[in-house]
């Protein structure tokens, strides 16, 4: 299925946040309250009515990248969710860790949904993906997918397994995958995503994005299509 051009989606100009960092805002609705949406961040949500829920809870200036790849999964036909850092506040003071992320359309959509994927990004130096999530059978399938597509990756990683029940990820029917990516793999499925433009054309992404991205996008995909196979 040929993959269409994302909606605009901003890009970093600041380091993405460290995982481990206390957080600032103990849940989203504490966020809402401190920081002002369209200045600071912006939430997209689109229902297809999918059995399928992608999710970025970090895109934006927090973990750059994770809204591109989000935003062109879910146009495979899957539902969305995507919570951007717009403003340099928003980047420093916007991550919400995935257990306390919660949000009445979010929960409406996992709560129709057979799996959720989830994409994070993280500041380690090596090129290994790592596959979380409690959905034991997808991780399966989406590793072997993305070894077939030249990506190294783990379904047993040393951390960031997101196996916690109330990870969002983990509230679908079938739980969820959680998939981790180093900055270097991010870096090159989407070259200079930290570049000075704040905000690109979808032109200009489209144009960015590599043919690992593309690669890497099909992999995911034929994975959930394999797994809601196997399920009717």
């Amino acid at each position: 299925m040929p993959l269409e051009p994302p909606k605009p989606v901003y890009i970093a100009q600041s380091k993405p946040l460290q995982k481990g960092r206390r957080d600032t805002f103990k849940s989203l609705s504490s966020l809402k309250q401190s920081l002002t949406e369209g200045h600071d961040y912006s939430i997209s949500v689109v229902d297809r009515d999918s059995q399928v829920t992608v999710v970025s809870p970090h895109g934006g200036k927090i973990e750059p990248g994770t809204s591109e790849l989000a935003r062109a999964l879910a146009k495979q036909g899957f539902n969305l969710f995507d919570f951007q850092a717009l403003s340099n506040t928003a980047a420093r003071m916007g991550h919400v860790t995935s257990t306390n992320f919660r949000d009445r359309r979010l929960t409406s959509l996992l709560n129709k949904s057979t799996v959720c994927v989830s994409f994070h990004r993280m500041r380690d130096r090596h090129q290994i993906i790592y596959l979380g999530g409690a959905n034991r059978r997808l991780k399966e399938i989406a590793a072997r997918a993305l070894k077939e597509a030249g990506f190294r990756c783990t379904i047993d990683p040393p951390r960031l397994k997101g196996l916690d029940p109330e990870n969002f990820v983990n509230l679908a029917q079938d739980k969820g995958l959680q998939v981790e990516i180093p900055v270097l793999v991010a870096d090159s499925l989407i070259p200079d995503i930290d570049s000075r433009a704040r905000l690109s054309s979808p032109y200009e992404l489209q144009q960015k994005r590599s043919g690992r991205f593309i690669a890497f996008i099909k992999a995911i995909n034929s994975s959930l299509a394999l797994y809601i196979a196997e399920q009717n």
